[in-house]
């Protein structure tokens, strides 16, 4: 699923994630039988800035490609970034080229809200144009719940 938010786009987002939490914390509209919808606990976007060329010039010139990389992460309670790997797509769905960012590089998101990393990933082209890029996300709880996440946004 490719994702493009704005600043309004992000804020949709997290408003939607905050009343799609409290009314399935409302028992008293759920018949009985039937469980809440299961909420997202967090989410995680990747949006990318308008690179000068088009990938597949840029990596046929230079061989490499590094993208202005934005890894938005909204969360119902505090978690910790713990992993994060990028993969250039080419289309045909085979994650290409990848880049994992160390914890070090990341950190933490407090409950209730967003938070972005900005990221200069640089990838060594591969034979075939890459089209998207593709972050897998992995979140850690308080109670040190693991999550896997994954994002992808188009490279224009």
């Amino acid at each position: 699923m490719t994702h493009n938010f704005t600043t309004n786009g992000l804020t949709i987002v997290i408003v939607a994630i905050a009343s799609l939490a409290s009314a399935a914390c409302d028992r008293t509209t759920t018949p009985a039988g039937i469980a809440p919808a299961a909420v997202p606990a967090a989410t995680a976007i990747l949006t990318t800035a308008p690179l000068a060329f088009a990938p597949a010039t840029y990596c046929a010139n230079v061989a490499v490609l590094t993208p202005n990389v934005n890894l938005i992460v909204a969360s119902v309670n505090d978690v910790i970034v713990d992993e994060l790997t990028l993969h250039l797509l080419d289309g045909s769905n085979v994650g290409g080229p990848g880049v994992t960012i160390p914890p070090a590089g990341l950190g933490g998101v407090r409950g209730g809200t967003s938070r972005t990393f900005v990221l200069t990933p640089t990838f060594r082209c591969g034979v075939s144009s890459p089209q998207a890029i593709q972050g897998n996300v992995v979140i850690v709880d308080a109670a040190g719940l693991r999550t896997s996440l994954s994002t992808t946004a188009v490279l224009r």
